[in-house]
């Protein structure tokens, strides 16, 4: 590697086609960075005079560009840094963005499937690392995006919810009235907690026509995989949040839901956990989205009402709910015979 120190900088000084090329740079893994891109380039044909003023963008940078862009203040800001976490670790930060083709990203899925990251999980990573590329690619920072093939998430896999025996006793197992109540809550509006927390108080109002509804605006926006909507609110949803508005002191005041962070589920869950002794991988707060959508199924709502309800923005992400209705499809056969 061609790298020296000149002047408190990292100068890349090497040798193409009997030319030198030069460049200073602030770190030693920026010079190296550049020199490999360059040669990297000169290999599939590049120009010489056109590598000589080429700007190298190493992932890290590019990943910084693309989180104050799309991500930062965003519903979202918090996963796709953890991403970004898991990118740079896996790919190293000064990798030269550009490097990064279709082998590599099969690695990477590899790599997360020997962890034993779900199908979903995994796509949550690739979507951050392809936002990242194409972002880099419309700006002409790198020529050519690797292929990525995401893992596809199999809807015959186990789906699990909650019985109304098992909600009875969660309630019983949770420790503190506020959480109890984010629970409740949960169930009967099937919102995401992310969603809930980015709630104002005067999302929650008093319809002529509806009665008391929750207006979502803020929404998962990755992938455009949840659409806004107004939801009519149950009577144990809105005592729930009456009773929050009273009790949680750690909550915003406009925000009755903001004291809900990762943080405060994942401890008050592990209470939870510990006190039913259940160590199922499955059994985690956001059983409260499922068990809102396949209750719906159930009780015989129309799958498309159902989807509105979810805010899926595709019917089949609402479809992996449809075999929990078998009753009404042995029905449909009574009536046939």
């Amino acid at each position: 590697m061609s790298v020296r120190i000149k002047h408190n900088k990292y100068m890349a000084d090497f040798m193409l086609e009997g030319k030198r090329v030069r460049r200073s740079f602030d770190t030693e893994l920026d010079a190296q960075a550049f020199e490999i891109e360059t040669r990297r380039q000169h290999q599939y044909g590049k120009p010489l005079e056109e590598l000589e003023n080429n700007k190298v963008f190493t992932l890290r940078q590019m990943l910084d560009k693309t989180f104050v862009k799309y991500w930062q203040g965003r519903p979202n800001e918090e996963v796709s840094g953890v991403n970004m976490r898991i990118l740079e670790g896996f790919f190293k930060p000064h990798t030269p963005l550009a490097s990064i083709d279709t082998e590599k990203v099969d690695d990477l899925i590899m790599h997360l499937q020997a962890k034993g990251n779900s199908p979903s999980t995994i796509n949550s990573k690739l979507s951050t690392l392809s936002k990242c590329i194409r972002f880099a690619h419309d700006r002409g920072y790198i020529k050519v995006k690797p292929k990525i093939e995401r893992p596809k998430v199999s809807n015959n896999a186990r789906l699990r919810f909650l019985s109304e025996d098992e909600e009875s006793t969660v309630i019983e197992a949770i420790q503190t009235e506020d959480f109890r109540d984010f629970f409740v809550w949960s169930i009967d509006t099937g919102l995401r907690p992310s969603e809930s927390r980015n709630l104002r108080t005067r999302n929650i109002r008093k319809d002529d026509a509806l009665g008391w509804v929750v207006d979502v605006k803020i929404v998962k926006d990755v992938a455009g995989t949840t659409l806004p909507r107004t939801l009519p609110l149950t009577d144990r949803a809105v005592s729930a949040f009456k009773r929050l508005c009273e009790q949680c002191d750690g909550c915003e005041i406009d925000r009755p839901f903001s004291c809900f962070t990762k943080a405060e589920i994942r401890k008050q869950w592990d209470w939870v956990r510990g006190v039913l002794g259940n160590t199922e991988k499955e059994f985690v707060f956001y059983l409260t989205r499922h068990t809102c959508a396949s209750r719906l199924v159930q009780r015989g709502v129309d799958i498309t009402i159902v989807q509105k309800w979810m805010g899926h923005k595709n019917i089949q992400t609402t479809m992996i709910y449809a075999k929990l209705i078998p009753a009404n499809l042995l029905d449909a056969r009574k009536a046939l015979n």
